[in-house]
């Protein structure tokens, strides 16, 4: 893990550095560190539903519960507990990293053939891993996923809390422009201006992915909640 965090703070910090020496990096570490990063989103949405839904849910049928039969029924709550996060986890942490590559291939593509139209010469696999290492900009998501704990105790009004999120997931996504400008530039050796409109139409995509996420997929899944 701390290995995974060391790679993050030179994709974040030093982006021009570790995107030159792409090549030198182990030919699995992307997809070690998109794992990790796969892992460490479920943790904190796991922790979110378990807070918000299997607590709740936990604790109200056994305020229904008095005498003796709390000693038969606390463990065994605990252990269904134990049991659906457990489940819960590994489902999205799952859903979360097939998510991850199926999305960073596509923007993968999308950059390459982009770089390809405006004379640059690269290689697509080198794309991938730089935009699946670049996607550790997404854990910045974990701030509006604790906030919600904020919006439950009343503290912030669920507007505010859909405002923030939108805020930090569209600064994540000016980050991750910046991050894919200085890729294309490196892996495709094109002049700075081309890397700037290569690195435009990828992040067009993750944000109407998750405008549609938002649209169409969020609600049901509230639904389903």
């Amino acid at each position: 893990m701390s290995k995974f965090f060391k790679v993050w703070q030179r994709v974040m910090v030093r982006p021009i550095w570790f995107f030159q020496n792409l090549h030198t990096l182990r030919s699995d570490e992307h997809i070690e560190y998109v794992t990790i990063n796969s892992i460490i989103l479920a943790i904190g949405v796991s922790t979110v539903i378990f807070f918000t839904q299997y607590l709740n849910m936990g604790l109200s049928f056994l305020a229904k519960v008095s005498g003796i039969k709390i000693l038969i029924v606390v463990p065994t709550l605990l252990v269904m507990g134990i049991m659906f996060v457990t489940m819960t986890f590994l489902i999205i942490a799952f859903l979360l990293l097939i998510t991850f590559i199926v999305l960073s291939n596509i923007m993968a593509a999308i950059m390459h053939y982009g770089a390809v139209i405006l004379r640059g010469r690269g290689n697509m696999l080198q794309a991938i891993k730089a935009v699946q290492f670049s996607s550790g900009v997404f854990l910045v998501m974990l701030i509006p996923m604790f906030l919600i704990f904020f919006s439950k105790w009343g503290m912030i009004e669920p507007y505010y809390l859909s405002v923030g999120e939108n805020v930090i997931f569209y600064l994540g996504c000016i980050y991750l422009y910046g991050l894919l400008s200085i890729a294309s530039k490196k892996i495709y050796n094109i002049p700075r201006w081309k890397a700037f409109l290569v690195a435009i139409a990828p992040v067009i995509f993750i944000i109407l992915v998750n405008i549609v996420f938002n649209l169409i997929i969020l609600p049901k899944l509230g639904g389903i909640m």
